[in-house]
This record gives structure tokens, C-alpha cells and sequence, in this order.
């Protein structure tokens, strides 16, 4: 558990966003993106370049998945979720009815942590060697259970990482419609602004510029200045755990199984869930 960060530190560790930055005006052609071939400066959350359909967010998945089930017209426009997490974390809570196509690894051993080596999600608290999974046998494992590339795929890891390279390869492999779940199965702390001002070398409140380095105002003309963020004690208990993150299990507060279904979990390598 870690305890609450003091807003002092947290202005050395964590950059400072300003509270208010309002859109400024544009060259006809607009930023360069940073993501070759996208429309957008940033094409998700972790600024990794990925060419899939969008993201979705978990709430939105769940009532894709779980809550509207047999309810579709069609078919093949049942989208299916793809947990890529490692298959002991897909043991310690999964969403119902999603199957386990790990990526980019199948499993990880752990380095002994006081005998508790693994997170409650089964994640290892230490990481150590991986068996590693390859673009072309993940590919080649999707197509076995998804055969329809029109069909809808929604890409889920532990914070959003993992995801979306499942997501950009199953893309690139010729799958029409893959979405990548924003916030990911446990998620990361949310931040918000804290009452106090970034403050440069000579102890002066640092400024909003605009991109031509002119100081920013409001509609009633005051001058905005930049606040330190940090992460957010969600439930208020005075510490920052993985309850505080904004993921499908905690925040979120979506249902999960831990049932292991033959259908669902990872045929290639089923010994790698009874290996710990």
C-alpha cells in the first residue's frame, strides 16, 4: 500500500498540466500527428501509435458483451472480448464470456516477494522471466476462434498497454473492427488539479501559453496559471491502492468471474494456469 502523496512532491515527480488550456487557432493543415496515417496528435491514452478502429470504454464493453448477449439482430455483430493478459491473471478475474488470447506473453514467473509474489489480479508484483507470445501464433490463435474478420473485437490487458499492440496486430492481420478497451482490468490512478500553483526557479506561478508563448485569459480576463496534479484517493481511505485505479475491476466496479471455461481460456497452453 502506499500512502497519500503530499501535493509538494508529487509537483517533482508528476509534470503539471495547466486547468484550463483553450484551443488556439491552427495553420489550415493543422498539427503534424504524431501516429503516421491517423488523423489524431495522439491515438490513445498512452500515446501508442495504433491503426485499429477506436477505443471503447469498459463500461460500454460490458454492456456490449455481458448485458445484451443473445440481443443482437445479427449475429455477426456480436462483438467479442479478448482478455491479452497473461493466463494467471486471466485465472484471478477475467469478464464473463471473455476469451483469453494472451499477448505478448503467455505467462510470467514472479520474483519471491515475502512468499506473496502475485497481485491480487495475478500480476506479478516483481516481474521476472517471461514465455513470450509471437504476432503470428497470437494471430493465427484469434483466427481459430474468430474466424470473421468483420467481426467486433474489443482488446483488453491489465492498464491499456498490452491491448492496444494486440489490437494494432490483429489490425494489421485484416480484422475490420477492433476496438481497444480504454482503461484496461485493474487501470491506472486518475489525477485531478490540486490548490496549488507550479512555481518556477525564482518561486513565480508558472503561466498558460498559448502556442505563440503568450500568457492565457479567461472570459473574464484573469490570467491562468498552471496547478499540480496528482493521482486520486478514489474512496477516500487515505492510502493509494489498486481500488483507486479506473479499470474494470476496481473503479469501474464491473462484474468478473474466475470460472475457467475449456472455451474460453488459452488451448495452446493450458498447464501455464495450474503452473503456480
Amino acid at each position: 500500500m502506499h500512502k497519500l502523496i503530499k501535493s509538494t512532491m508529487i509537483a517533482m515527480a508528476i509534470p503539471a498540466i495547466a486547468v484550463t488550456v483553450p484551443m488556439t487557432a491552427q495553420a489550415e493543415e493543422g498539427p503534424e500527428p504524431l501516429c503516421p496515417g491517423t488523423g489524431d496528435t495522439n491515438e490513445n491514452r498512452r500515446g501508442i501509435c495504433g491503426n485499429y478502429a477506436s477505443e471503447i470504454s469498459p463500461a460500454e464493453a460490458f454492456l456490449n458483451t455481458v448485458v445484451k448477449r443473445g440481443k443482437w439482430s445479427n449475429p455477426s455483430e456480436r462483438p467479442v472480448l479478448l482478455d491479452v493478459r497473461s493466463t494467471p491473471e486471466y485465472k484471478a478475474g477475467h469478464p464473463e464470456r471473455s476469451y483469453n488470447a494472451p499477448y505478448p506473453f503467455i505467462y510470467q514467473y514472479c520474483n519471491d516477494v515475502e512468499g506473496d509474489d502475485r497481485r491480487p489480479d495475478g500480476a506479478c508484483k516483481s516481474g521476472g522471466e517471461r514465455i513470450p507470445q509471437t504476432d503470428e501464433n497470437f494471430v493465427a490463435y484469434v483466427k481459430s476462434i474468430v474466424p470473421d474478420k468483420n467481426t467486433p473485437i474489443y482488446t483488453m490487458c491489465r492498464t491499456g498497454v498490452r491491448s492496444v499492440g494486440a489490437a494494432t496486430v490483429l489490425t494489421e492481420a485484416g480484422y475490420k473492427n477492433v476496438r481497444n478497451i480504454w482503461e484496461g482490468f485493474v487501470g491506472i490512478y486518475l489525477t485531478a488539479p490540486f490548490q496549488e500553483l507550479v512555481l518556477d526557479d525564482d518561486g513565480n506561478p508558472v503561466p498558460v501559453l498559448d502556442d505563440d508563448g503568450n500568457p492565457v485569459f479567461d472570459d473574464d480576463g484573469n490570467q491562468l496559471f498552471e496547478y499540480v496534479v496528482g493521482p486520486v484517493d478514489l474512496n477516500h481511505d487515505g492510502e493509494l491502492t489498486d481500488e483507486d485505479k479506473n479499470g474494470w475491476r476496481y473503479h469501474q466496479g464491473l462484474p468478473y468471474e474466475t470460472r475457467l471455461l475449456p472455451h474460453l481460456i488459452y488451448a495452446d497452453r493450458v498447464d501455464t494456469y495450474y503452473m503456480d
